[in-house]
């Protein structure tokens, strides 16, 4: 079944029409009681405005082109002529058609090749050859309004097919970049997710881990000469194990976004108590105490770094001693973790060092990591505050 609100079906209906309307004009030149030279003229004309109509076309498509204006002049011209010659239907027809080509296939109408077409449809009724057929300008007027009529109302429908078509494309582009869109925010919550719960997994559980192997240790090498300390320590290490899975199961759970830190010393000094019966670590902790009424989530990230930064130096740089800074500025928190490890020339950051920059940077903070050659490392770095706690 052929569309005729669509391209193809536009152009069928014009090629119909035009068809219908040049035969008539055949039809009626081959009958007219003339010389042949008249007979002769008429048909060289039709042929002529025949092959022009192909041309515009089929090779002059842009409607903005000069040659495409010529083209369309010279179709009505000769319309004009048959029109005074052979006045009939399918003059009439074939202006209709002429009509069609301007309104129908241009988005804008062509004003000026319209009144071309006005001029031409008007002339050959004032100066007809028979003096009863010519009409009045009114007349001629009403009779052009009529058909033009009919071909706007027409162009308004094909209009409305158009932005119809282009909003069903626009709709559908737009769907499925919307679920492009949820696909890819579905697989970036997820991944983000997982890269959180790893680095809270590493950043928890990992410093309990140190703690709890730490504590072994120690009442490994004095459970033959010191039972009592040895005791001591391993029920200290059996209550960090017991943290750890405490630890664990909420990680695993994603109940919630992070522990709430009331006070931030309680909470360092704690982190201290893992390694309290273990006579070998020493830990300095200085903290200005106006930091406790900041936000918690900048509470939570200097807790986890200090955290990470005693883990970080027990595991990798071997430190049995860590001196901790906490100084409130006006506009920021600055922080020093610093230990007596083994030294590095060429930092590489871990997934502690890297979760450590991540969330310091989150809130609008800097990082800096330090170390020589011999020994030593420091974490230093700052978190920018609203200063409404002063």
């Amino acid at each position: 079944m052929i569309d005729f609100l669509s391209a193809k079906g536009r152009l069928l209906v014009l090629r119909s029409i035009r068809f219908v309307a040049l035969l008539s004009i055949f039809y009626k030149v081959v009958t007219l009681k003339e010389d042949l030279s008249a007979v002769l003229l008429l048909s060289v004309l039709l042929i002529i405005v025949a092959f022009n109509d192909l041309a515009r076309e089929k090779i002059l498509k842009d409607h903005k082109a000069i040659w495409y204006s010529l083209s369309y002049i010279l179709s009505n011209i000769i319309a004009a002529y048959f029109s005074y010659k052979i006045k009939g239907d399918g003059t009439f027809m074939y202006n209709i058609v002429l009509q069609i080509d301007i309104l129908i296939f241009n988005e804008k109408i062509p004003v000026f090749l319209l009144i071309i077409n006005f001029i031409a449809f008007c002339i050959p009724y004032k100066i007809n050859a028979v003096p009863s057929n010519i009409l009045s300008i009114r007349e001629i007027f009403m009779n052009y309004l009529n058909s033009f009529i009919v071909v706007f109302v027409v162009r308004s429908m094909f209009i409305e097919k158009l932005k119809t078509d282009k909003l069903n494309k626009d709709l559908i582009s737009a769907n499925y970049k919307l679920k492009e869109y949820s696909a890819k925010i579905e697989e970036l919550t997820v991944s983000k997710e997982r890269t959180r719960i790893a680095q809270e997994l590493h950043d928890s559980i990992g410093h309990s881990l140190i703690a709890l192997g730490m504590n072994l240790d120690y009442a490994e090498n004095v459970v033959e000469l010191k039972q009592e300390k040895a005791k001591e320590v391993i029920s200290k290490a059996h209550t960090i194990s017991k943290d750890c899975i405490a630890k664990l199961r909420e990680v695993v759970s994603v109940l919630k976004e992070d522990t709430s830190i009331i006070s931030l010393r309680e909470a360092v000094n704690k982190l201290f108590e893992n390694f309290h019966h273990n006579e070998r670590y020493e830990f300095n902790f200085e903290m200005d105490d106006v930091i406790e009424k900041e936000l918690q989530e900048i509470k939570s990230c200097l807790y986890k770094t200090i955290m990470e930064g005693i883990t970080n130096g027990i595991k990798h740089g071997n430190a049995d001693v860590f001196n901790i800074k906490l100084i409130k500025t006006l506009d920021n928190i600055i922080f020093e973790i610093r230990n007596n490890g083994v030294g590095c020339g060429d930092i590489k950051k871990s997934n502690g060092l890297n979760g450590i920059e991540k969330r310091i940077t989150n809130l609008g903070g800097t990082v800096e990591f330090y170390s020589d050659k011999i020994n030593g490392f420091a974490i230093n770095g700052k978190i920018p505050v609203r200063g409404k706690n002063l």
